[in-house]
């Protein structure tokens, strides 16, 4: 918890808690060993101490399906009875073991991400790191999986990341790695790198057609410099996520904001691979030149490969956002594109200096609209708006994404660089 309260500054952090529950149709104490909010995020703590066997190191199969369900399963289905508990309870309440009220959750639907977090003391190598091996031997079941994490690499990762909102990232991500067998790592350091180098992408195909792919000398970055902070060698920059630098400061300033959803924003910005993170740094700058000249709002919308969420930016030079003609707007992107989220964020920007940031965030399912269906076939994907889906490569000989059937080059290729609403 302590790390965990590094990584996540200003989170809300409980230990050793008690709620009673019905089992065996028995009424019984049971415990939580921890729980951490940050913004819109529940961690769900559960440890087993313990060792892993010397047999089990050695290969024994018995040995390490006992061990793994003792460090591992366990501890997983005792996170399980704490989520169950949360989420089927009109009015979840923790105590401490003398019967005092620490935690009563008023409202569950706040939590957009669940996390159950398993530390060991031990290093279980490839056990924790490719967690989908456990299954095998009929552990681990459910639909989700836990981060199962070697203490001192939680020490490691939380003296590395640079903000909550990357570790957030991460964890979705690394978690994630799970549903990929071909992926292998022989411990937590290399996911971690993976994801400091190349962003821990799996979607887009690259291990399609593979048996097996395992990351080698990653984490000699790791080693180096932790050996210059010992002074065995010469210094050695610090690893960290590769983002362009006014990117995470971006990252950063609207993680000072502490509005209520917050990470959801930052980690749809850092869902964007680097490539799309420099387009949207330059669009704000061009937007903040829009803006500046003629004092009005200016905008860009980027949506996800996936089209799963979109993100429209807005530059608002003199902090008069137009809320009703931005919520129409991404009301409308959100139901052409069937997407499950819409993000608008506003950033007051003047001489080049964001001096202030607001944001709406627009969680709910798409549901049919006779007015916006017929809406849909007269525009299409909206010339109007900024440049339609950003986030994919498009050829310059490709038909226009807007539907004007007309080349890229000559349609929204031509003044996507000008393109405002």
């Amino acid at each position: 918890m302590e790390y965990l309260s590094k990584l996540l500054p200003n989170a809300k952090v409980y230990g050793k808690l008690f709620y009673k529950i019905s089992e065996n149709g028995e009424i019984i104490n049971a415990e939580t060993d921890g729980l951490v909010i940050y913004d819109n995020n529940l961690f769900i703590l559960e440890a087993k101490a313990g060792q892993y066997h010397p047999s089990a190191q050695r290969g024994s199969i018995e040995k390490i399906k006992e061990d793994v369900e003792r460090l591992i399963s366990d501890a997983y289905n005792q996170a399980l009875r704490t989520k169950d508990y949360i989420f089927t309870t009109t009015n979840p309440v923790f105590k401490e073991r003398n019967g005092r009220i620490i935690l009563e959750i008023e409202d569950i639907s706040k939590f957009q991400n669940v996390f159950l977090l398993n530390p060991t003391l031990e290093n279980l190598g490839h056990l924790s790191s490719h967690l989908n091996s456990l299954r095998q031997f009929g552990l681990i079941e459910g639909r989700e999986w836990p981060w199962s994490v070697f203490l001192n690499d939680l020490r490691t990762i939380s003296e590395l990341v640079e903000t909550p909102s990357e570790f957030l990232m991460y964890l979705k991500r690394r978690i994630r790695a799970n549903d990929f067998p071909a992926f292998s790592a022989t411990d937590e350091l290399d996911f971690l790198m993976v994801y400091f180098r190349e962003g821990f992408f799996f979607e887009d195909g690259h291990l399609d057609g593979l048996d097996y792919y395992k990351p080698s000398g990653y984490t000699d970055a790791i080693d180096r410099y932790y050996h210059s902070q010992m002074g065995l060698v010469s210094s050695s920059e610090k690893p960290t996520l590769r983002i362009p630098s006014e990117y995470r400061t971006l990252i950063i300033n609207i993680e000072k904001t502490e509005k209520f959803g917050f990470s959801q924003v930052t980690t749809a910005l850092l869902d964007f691979k680097l490539a799309n993170q420099k387009e949207i740094l330059d669009y704000i700058e061009q937007l903040s030149k829009l803006a500046e000249h003629d004092k009005k709002c200016h905008d860009a919308t980027f949506i996800t490969d996936d089209l799963k969420s979109g993100l429209t930016i807005v530059v608002d030079p003199d902090n008069e956002y137009c809320s009703t003609k931005y919520d129409t707007y991404s009301n409308f992107k959100k139901y052409q594109t069937h997407s499950d989220t819409w993000i608008i964020l506003i950033l007051q920007i003047t001489e080049k200096q964001i001096r202030g940031i607001n944001f709406e965030i627009k969680n709910f399912p798409w549901k049919y609209s006779q007015e916006l269906e017929q809406k849909v076939k007269r525009s299409r994907l909206s010339p109007e708006g900024a440049h339609p889906d950003i986030g994919k490569r498009i050829g310059r000989n490709e038909k226009c994404p807007c539907g004007s059937g007309k080349k890229f080059k000559k349609c929204c290729g031509d003044r996507v660089r000008e393109n405002s609403v």
